[in-house]
């Protein structure tokens, strides 16, 4: 059970999504009704892009309105989170005070975060010499002062390096199809796991509290709850960013791929 969706397990995977959005680490706790209908449409219409474009994930069919069917997967507690852009009051700032809010890169950062309440999801550093898994405050700048410890590594390295690449392939079609719905993908989180065959497939949901988007100006994403936005307004953003996803799997003709 998580958050924000149940798991039922059948023959495959039943992801069933809840009306409940959340916010610092849970903290922050809320029922939006419909939330999961909305979720759940705008999940299955982006796995249907990433499909056609070639990357391979977990889904197989949406079976009713708020819950899909997909492989069963052993997922990795690992949050992949790239970055075009760093708005102000990013956990990347704190981490990285020479940065400046507003910053946008060239490429998009990729950064690997363990699933751990209690620590606040700690940012994961592997050292490419020793291959070692170290562990660090996601809030404050990475030194030895903030280093909780090593880790028992969660994948091996050349799993690490798909699954960054898959990332950056992932980024890359969404960032081309929303700008060609006129939405500025700004940054988003996704999640892995192992299929029954033993490969790295991408898994969990890709939904509106995934990333931040905009349009004109106009945040379209969960920063809306975050920031304090009425249950109501949260609720439109996520009807109008559901209604935007009906037109992903049409645009996959559209979208340069690099596999």
């Amino acid at each position: 059970m998580g958050k924000t969706k149940d798991v039922e397990v059948v023959s495959v995977v039943r992801l069933v999504n809840k009306d409940t959005i959340t916010a610092n680490d849970g903290k922050k706790r809320e029922s939006i009704r419909d939330k999961g209908v909305l979720a759940t449409t705008t999940t299955c219409n982006v796995f249907r892009l990433l499909e056609k474009c070639g990357i391979r994930t977990h889904f197989l069919a949406q079976d009713s309105p708020n819950s899909f069917l997909a492989k069963k997967c052993e997922m990795i507690p690992i949050e992949v989170v790239m970055r075009r852009t760093v708005p102000e009051g990013s956990s990347f700032l704190k981490r990285n005070p020479a940065v400046l809010p507003g910053r946008i890169f060239k490429h998009p950062t990729v950064e690997f975060f363990l699933k751990d309440d209690e620590r606040g999801d700690p940012i994961i550093i592997i050292d490419p010499a020793t291959r070692d898994w170290k562990i660090y405050d996601a809030r404050k700048p990475i030194s030895e002062e903030t280093c909780f410890g090593s880790i028992f590594p969660l994948c091996f390295v050349d799993e690490a390096k798909q699954m960054i690449k898959t990332a950056k392939q992932v980024f890359s079609v969404l960032e081309q199809a929303f700008s060609l719905l006129g939405v500025t993908l700004e940054d988003m989180k996704i999640e892995f796991g192992r299929n029954q065959e033993g490969s790295i497939i991408l898994a969990d949901v890709i939904d509106n509290d995934s990333w931040r988007i905009s349009k004109d100006g106009e945040e379209l994403s969960k920063q809306r709850f975050r920031d304090g936005n009425s249950a109501e307004t949260v609720k439109t953003v996520y009807e109008i960013v559901a209604e935007l996803s009906e037109q992903l799997p049409g645009l996959a003709d559209k979208i340069k791929t690099n596999q």
